[in-house]
């Protein structure tokens, strides 16, 4: 599922199922979309971060994520609002 356009709202929030911070897309009704590093969406429980270079497959995820990661936090640690805009 692709997240539909529109101005979403990103927190670090912690991920019992990873053992650590991921970025989050907080929506209403209380549904969280959490980001994290795959190579196939089928297998996503969340949103996968990386290169789409061929169907079916995403590539350098981790580096992708962690960089994302590190972005969202410095920016949370200066106390600014992170917003993801999708066209």
């Amino acid at each position: 599922m692709a997240l539909p356009c529109g101005r979403y709202n990103v927190e670090l929030n912690y991920s019992v199922r990873y053992k650590k911070f991921v970025p989050t897309i907080i929506l209403q009704k209380g549904k969280d979309y959490k980001f994290h590093r795959g190579t196939k969406p089928k297998h996503a429980k969340g949103i996968i971060l990386g290169k789409n270079t061929r169907t079916g497959w995403i590539e350098d995820s981790s580096h992708i994520v962690s960089s994302f990661t590190k972005l969202i936090s410095k920016a949370i640690r200066r106390n600014e609002n992170v917003i993801l805009v999708i066209k």
